[in-house]
């Protein structure tokens, strides 16, 4: 199984990055020093010019390896995205001349994307989240969530994925006729619902591993209010958010996987 990392990843694979975004010479692209670093804090969020991309030397080649080792798989398979975007729109003689080898690299270059996406260090709330309504509400709440975990902002997450639990609790708990009041709390939402699941009949040890996390989400109404962005807090440590966004997002994603129905 592929483990994450840059320099985990097949040589192919770097190689046919390096190729498509022609860095052999210390170039990246078409990108000067000042265009290179307003992409990069516009697209991206990041510093290109930090000193801490800077180990490996300070051509615009090297600091870019260096952003690769340094950042978590999502985040790197967002940076190839971006730069294929950007290398899409410059003149073909970026391009391999023979058609078969351009659609060779881009194929390499796009499995190594999915790779990325796929690897062990993406949070797994990304695919536990539902759009159970139509509402605009939900939709922006969802791809905030996506946005601030593609972002590597966990702290800022938490926040939304918060709200998000209790909207999904409280949609669970209409459909089985249960009324739900805004101010009920999350882990009470849980509690009740989990009720639900064992006059279906759910798995003893499904019940119990369910059962204990509605502790975990009596704590999540501690961090969203005291450790995360809804108030003037400090953040939870970058770990310990991204713990924490797995953590809930493994009930999610079971749920998500037994209650299809009720969305």
């Amino acid at each position: 199984m592929f483990e994450g990392g840059y320099e985990k990843l097949r040589r192919s694979h770097r190689q046919a990055i390096e190729r498509a975004l022609v860095m052999g010479q210390g170039y990246v692209l078409d990108f000067s020093n000042r265009t290179i670093a307003i992409f990069f804090e516009d697209q991206l969020g990041i510093d290109f010019y930090s000193d801490k991309f800077a180990f490996n030397g300070d051509s615009k080649a090297k600091r870019l390896r260096a952003i690769f080792k340094e950042v978590p798989n999502l985040k790197l398979a967002t940076i190839l995205e971006k730069l294929w975007d950007y290398r899409t729109s410059l003149p073909d003689n970026y391009k391999i001349d023979d058609p078969d080898q351009e659609k060779a690299l881009r194929s390499e270059y796009f499995s190594c994307i999915s790779l990325l996406k796929s690897s062990p260090d993406v949070p797994i709330a990304l695919d536990a989240l539902e759009r159970f309504d139509d509402s605009d509400t939900l939709d922006n709440l969802i791809n905030s969530i996506e946005r601030d975990i593609r972002d590597d902002r966990y702290s800022a997450a938490l926040d939304r994925l918060h709200t998000y639990c209790q909207r999904r609790f409280r949609k669970l708990l209409e459909s089985t006729g249960r009324q739900v009041s805004e101010s009920e709390p999350l882990n009470s939402r849980v509690g009740a619902y989990l009720k639900v699941l064992e006059a279906d009949g759910l798995a003893p040890i499904s019940i119990t591993i369910i059962k204990s996390s509605i502790s975990v989400f009596e704590k999540f109404n501690d961090i969203r209010n005291n450790h995360s962005l809804a108030h003037d807090n400090d953040l939870l440590d970058f770990r310990e958010a991204r713990f924490v966004l797995d953590s809930i997002g493994a009930v999610l994603r079971f749920l998500k996987s037994i209650r299809g129905d009720c969305f």
